[in-house]
């Protein structure tokens, strides 16, 4: 018996794709209105083909997101700095417990800059040569909606006595600012164009 949102590690895919779009976006590399070229949904990185699910052409990088355009993250991230990529994962909680209150919890994969080939950038701003469990996921994409403050999750809030009196209280506890909160006013309007208009439509919640 295991809790899987806390002891199985997957490649996230283009969840990740949070991951280069904050460090694109807030280092000044992309605006949300620049154009990319994405052709005819295909490219090649170092020897390695990657493709879209459709040819998109060229299209906003806003778009690039709300469409999920594999081509398209991986041309824009490939200006990012391996190392300033590797730590806007680490800010946003990857290759590292959430050290949420329940047993079992594992850690991440997430290679240093130093481990990785001429294809892992590229690979990684689509999701892929990292790990990561649900809960992680979940607390990066949290950390968009609440501002770019890193929040560690819990389960249990408060303790109380047989007559009911509070014992203990959980206060939230904010790890660290992980972007700035202009950068989350400016990405989250793409990303929620994920689920009511672009490939993740399914997943839309109404709210």
């Amino acid at each position: 018996r295991r809790n899987r949102a806390i002891t199985d590690r997957f490649e996230p895919g283009s969840t990740f794709k949070l991951v280069g779009a904050a460090a694109a976006v807030e280092q000044g590399i992309v605006a949300m209105d620049d154009s990319i070229e994405t052709g005819d949904g295909w490219a090649v990185f170092h020897g390695r083909t990657m493709k879209d699910t459709h040819a998109h052409g060229t299209i906003r990088f806003a778009d690039v997101i709300a469409v999920s355009s594999n081509v398209g993250m991986a041309k824009t991230v490939r200006r990012v700095d391996p190392g300033v990529f590797y730590q806007y994962a680490r800010n946003l909680g990857f290759g590292q417990p959430t050290w949420i209150d329940l047993p079992g919890e594992v850690g991440g994969v997430l290679k240093r800059p130093s481990e990785w080939s001429g294809t892992t950038l590229t690979s990684m701003s689509i999701g892929y040569e990292v790990a990561a469990t649900p809960l992680q996921v979940l607390t990066a994409y949290a950390a968009l909606a609440n501002g770019g403050l890193l929040v560690q999750p819990y389960v249990v809030e408060e303790r109380r006595s047989m007559t009911g009196e509070t014992l203990w209280r959980r206060e939230p506890d904010v790890v660290r600012r992980a972007l700035r909160r202009s950068t989350t006013r400016t990405l989250r309007p793409a990303f929620e164009q994920v689920v009511t208009e672009g490939t993740a439509a399914a997943a839309h919640v109404d709210g």
